[in-house]
């Protein structure tokens, strides 16, 4: 990120073309879409897939040599779909896909001759533009009663201070009932994280959203603005009874009309994915099964295929970090388990390295951390992790109970004893970003709970990287589709052979 005063649109929402790199509004994605239809007519062209739940426009994008003559017209080719911005706060997916199909059109035209693209954007575009307008948004803005006291989203988190960012409140030994579960790091006391209890440590700090309680039911930002999590709504292995996995499959405008789409077009051989979700630097679980007996995550006979994608994904990208989200109700989960798409997740971006200040040793390297267990996420990493039970600022309620206030969804979740994420990424703000990751606490009196302290790390800045990294981003994702486009499979029918055997009777060996 550049250096950030206090509001996340330090991520620069560009509203012209020819601005320095900076973050795509709506207005900005459009435009960018039109000039690349205008650029290619003949291999490009701009559809729609559906309208969001506020009437703006899904685009997608549809890349070919001949193109299909409609949106619903197949080729007779195989066809890559491409889909990104379902989570509202997932900024950098959307800017990946609009520099692959640049390339693919710039670079491999040869390749659109053999397979059709199909790229959906922005399949979120009510939560991204909050987010760009400073109100980190996950999920749709369906009204959601989280707290059913009768009103919908009447208490969400609000930035009290006025420093433009909606950041974390910290107690410091809460009056009874309420209970402390964090302590301060005593390496950097910038880190809240989960006592250790083989050390003798005690919880002293409670740790809410910043904001009020709004409707004075004792709970703080528990019914905040949306919504539906399009990453739960889809129907494999849905949460139904979590929070954020909407009233029914497919309940919103957004997933189905994506859902409708794929259905459309069983040509689509292979899928690429950009969000919080990954199943490409950590390998995806093969063994796991769910009661039901279907597996968690993918079959024990695809391992080895998912082995191979990733292996060239981290030599195309260069990624060997990242978060790993839980997927139920994922479209992910859906497209590999229920539409029989080999789907690929990546979350285009990881924590980078630090650079080491004088007499300081290196920070691991990138290829030196191993990645989690397939099925875990490292506490703290980017996306989050999973964070204490409360529903976050901006409708991000992916996997969250109803809880009395919380981090919000886009900054890393406090961390449990000796985990070194949350340092490596406050290590990489001090040395490579003049601290503009975190926001250090600071006293303010609060109108209900008295003396607490707001701070934390800023939202956003383990999810997206800083705008001049990405068209080196998109390059290397443009690199990794087009691997993807070269293994598409290929339908032939060869001539027969048909021997005779006499009196009309032929043979025609099928092997």
């Amino acid at each position: 990120m550049p250096l950030l005063v206090p509001c996340l649109l330090v991520l620069a929402a560009a509203t012209t073309l020819d601005e320095s790199p900076a973050y795509l509004d709506q207005t900005a994605l459009l435009r960018r879409c039109n000039d690349l239809v205008q650029a290619h007519p003949d291999r490009c062209r701009r559809d729609t897939l559906g309208m969001s739940r506020t009437g703006e426009d899904i685009p997608l994008l549809v890349l070919g040599d001949p193109l299909p003559e409609t949106a619903s017209a197949r080729t007779g080719r195989p066809a890559l779909l491409i889909v990104a911005g379902l989570d509202g706060t997932h900024l950098v997916g959307t800017e990946a896909a609009v520099r692959v199909v640049q390339h693919l059109l710039d670079e491999q035209p040869d390749l659109l001759k053999a397979a059709t693209v199909y790229v959906v954007p922005r399949g979120n575009p009510d939560a991204t533009a909050k987010t760009l307008g400073g109100a980190p948004q996950v999920a749709t803005l369906r009204p959601v009663d989280d707290d059913r006291d009768g009103v919908a989203d009447e208490d969400g988190p609000e930035d009290i201070d006025g420093d433009g960012l909606v950041l974390l409140m910290r107690v410091l030994d809460p009056a009874p009932p309420e209970q402390p579960t964090q302590v301060a790091d005593s390496t950097d006391p910038r880190v809240m994280r989960a006592p250790d209890a083989n050390k003798g440590e005690r919880a002293r700090y409670r740790l809410l959203t910043e904001g009020i309680d709004n409707d004075n039911d004792g709970l703080f930002n528990e019914d905040g603005l949306g919504g539906v999590d399009l990453d739960m709504n889809f129907m494999h292995r849905w949460p139904e009874h979590q929070l954020g996995a909407g009233p029914f499959q497919l309940s919103e405008p957004e997933s189905s009309a994506l859902a409708e789409f794929v259905i459309a077009h069983p040509e689509i051989a292979a899928a690429i994915v950009y969000g919080p979700h990954d199943n490409l630097v950590n390998a995806p679980d093969s063994r796991g099964r769910e009661p039901s007996g279907v597996p968690s995550e993918i079959d024990a006979g695809d391992a080895a295929l998912y082995a191979e994608i990733g292996r060239i994904y981290k030599e195309s990208a260069g990624q060997s970090r990242s978060s790993k989200k839980p997927t139920a109700g994922s479209f992910e989960a859906w497209m590999y388990a229920q539409r029989g798409v080999p789907t690929f997740a990546s979350t285009v971006w990881g924590r980078p390295d630090a650079t080491p200040k004088p007499g300081e040793a290196p920070t691991e390297g990138e290829a030196a951390k191993p990645a989690p267990p397939a099925g875990e996420s490292p506490s703290g990493a980017e996306g989050g992790g999973e964070a204490p039970p409360t529903p976050p600022p901006g409708g991000g309620r992916g996997r969250r109970s109803r809880g009395r206030g919380g981090p919000p969804p886009t900054a890393p979740a406090p961390t449990v004893a000796g985990d070194p994420d949350a340092a490596a990424w406050l290590a990489w703000s001090d040395n490579d970003r003049d601290g503009a990751g975190f926001v250090e606490w600071k006293a303010f009196d609060h109108p209900q709970l008295g003396r607490v302290e707001i701070g934390g790390f800023v939202p956003g800045f383990t999810i997206n990287p800083p705008p001049e990294l990405l068209d080196e981003l998109g390059a290397k994702q443009a690199a990794f589709a087009t691997e993807i486009l070269k293994r598409l499979p290929v339908l032939a029918i060869e001539a027969p052979v048909v021997d005779a055997l006499g009196d009309g009777v032929y043979r025609i060996p099928l092997g």
